[in-house]
């Protein structure tokens, strides 16, 4: 009897490490096909536009003619949110761990660490929504600003950092 229930077992793991393999093996298989697919969009996009005036190009207008590819405005919005979200989640984040830690009583910490924890497992997608909908729309209706300070489109990457200064905590 204790044999048969070996043989069932070791059939059972055999069927488990093929199935484990095959989806290392499709896992493999499709993260070569996304770099190959990359790296062949990435020579057709740099037969028409020189990698030199990608990379200091300050205008980014794909859309319109004469087309532009300058990265330098990516960078910027980019480096902009994220001083901006470290400037939200570096304070309020290490503040937060020091009080969790050090300060708070068992019955505030039980209350206080599973809301972290919610709030850390939302999708950066949600945050970045709410970004885009409610935080911009807010700055663009504020009394701070007059109608030609809304018109300025690329005033809102500054009101995206605190969105994803949460996130980050």
């Amino acid at each position: 009897m204790a044999e048969l229930s070996a043989k069932k077992t070791r059939w059972n793991e055999w069927v488990l490490e093929k199935l484990f393999f095959f989806c290392a093996f499709v896992s493999v298989i499709t993260t070569a096909a996304v770099i190959f697919i990359l790296l062949e969009e990435t020579l057709t996009f740099f037969e028409t536009v020189p990698v030199l005036e990608f990379l200091t190009g300050t205008r980014w207008t794909p859309l319109l003619e004469p087309k532009h590819y300058g990265i330098l405005p990516l960078v910027a919005g980019t480096m902009l949110i994220v001083i901006g979200a470290a400037i939200v989640a570096l304070p309020i984040g290490v503040a937060s761990a020091i009080f969790l830690s050090e300060y708070a009583s068992h019955r505030a910490r039980s209350i206080i660490k599973p809301i972290l924890e919610i709030l850390a497992g939302i999708p950066t997608v949600v945050y970045g929504y709410f970004a885009h909908v409610y935080h911009a729309w807010t700055a663009d209706h504020s009394s701070r600003h007059s109608n030609l300070q809304r018109s300025k489109r690329g005033d809102r990457g500054r009101y995206h950092g605190t969105p994803h200064g949460c996130v980050t905590l």
